[in-house]
């Protein structure tokens, strides 16, 4: 039988617990010789540094790229390859050459569209009806190295980022897994891609006006933006321009043509109404459903019952 690939792995716990996990499950084949996982991190609460603890594979919480340990580790433990699922730093040439495979990325979106750090968020609030994962070769810019695999998934009506993150992990394990099987059997033969087509859509990590709520767009822009944003940010605004609001769930009246009709359109976005037991913010050509706010610290919970209380009342309205 052949040696164990020895491998190292550099992630986050978002994409990261499932992948390790995916790794861990083929240990017969793979010996997971090093965690590096960028700081700061909470060791006793980190869930991935957790999965490292359990399973005894020593872990290291880096700090800086340029770090002169991390690469004197990797040239002492000489990995077959080392594979990535998020990481914060832009890995330096020096290293790149180290793992006798190199490093892997596992990068959520389709390549060459949606570089960059969050595409969760911006395939959803762009209106994407497809995303996936891609593992590709790293060079020395962000996810611009050769493709090895690519797998799609629809994108559903009502995703939202937490929806989305879980079943991309999910895909990210099992494609781990063929990678670890495909590493194993042929070694060094696998065949990548060119990245050749120049990439048109950014996904840059998030801002604070990038979670702004501007009830000035489409209804249906709006709503997006909300289930791109939940449940991890919340998207921000203000109750009649002075309490902190985050808008975690809203729902897309715009569809119910009957709810539309009841709905004095002349109204100024951003504005209140109450209509059959349900409360109804104006947007520029349509409305949403509010179903999820939370206000400053004193409440959160459904939009109906923050009306109950007289949090918020018909005609107010949410600005900035």
């Amino acid at each position: 039988m052949k040696e164990k690939l020895d491998i190292v792995f550099f992630g986050l716990p978002d994409l990261g617990v499932e992948v390790l996990s995916g790794i861990i499950e083929l240990k017969d084949l793979v010996d997971v010789k090093w965690l590096v996982s960028p700081g700061p991190r909470d060791e006793n609460n980190d869930p991935l540094i957790l999965l490292a603890k359990k399973e005894n594979i020593p872990y290291y919480i880096l700090n800086n790229i340029k770090d002169i340990y991390l690469k004197e580790r990797l040239i002492e433990l000489r990995p077959f390859v080392v594979i990535v699922a998020g990481f914060d730093f832009k890995i330096l040439p020096e290293l790149l050459v180290l793992p006798s495979f190199g490093f892997i990325n596992i990068h959520p979106s389709l390549l060459p569209e949606y570089r960059g750090g969050n595409p969760y968020f911006w395939v959803i609030a762009n209106g994407e009806k497809e995303t996936g994962v891609t593992f590709h070769k790293m060079d020395e810019n962000f996810d611009t190295g050769p493709i090895l695999y690519q797998e799609k998934i629809e994108i559903h009506q009502r995703e939202s980022l937490g929806t989305l993150l879980f079943r991309l992990g999910i895909l990210a394990k099992e494609m781990v897994k063929k990678l670890i099987v495909d590493l194993f059997v042929k070694r060094k033969e696998l065949e990548f891609t060119i990245q050749d087509k120049e990439c048109t859509k950014f996904a840059p990590k998030l801002k604070d006006k990038d979670l702004i709520l501007d009830f000035n767009k489409d209804a249906a822009v709006v709503d997006r933006l909300t289930r791109a944003a939940s449940p991890y940010y919340g998207m921000v605004t203000k109750l009649n321009g002075l309490l902190n609001v985050k808008v975690w769930e809203t729902a897309p009246l715009f569809e119910n043509e009957d709810a539309k009709s009841k709905i004095p359109m002349e109204l100024k976005p951003g504005t209140i109404k109450l209509i059959d037991n349900k409360v109804v913010i104006i947007c520029s050509t349509s409305c949403v459903e509010l179903k999820v706010i939370q206000i400053e610290n004193i409440f959160l919970g459904s939009g109906y019952r923050a009306y109950e209380l007289g949090l918020i009342r018909d005609g107010d309205c949410f600005r900035l």
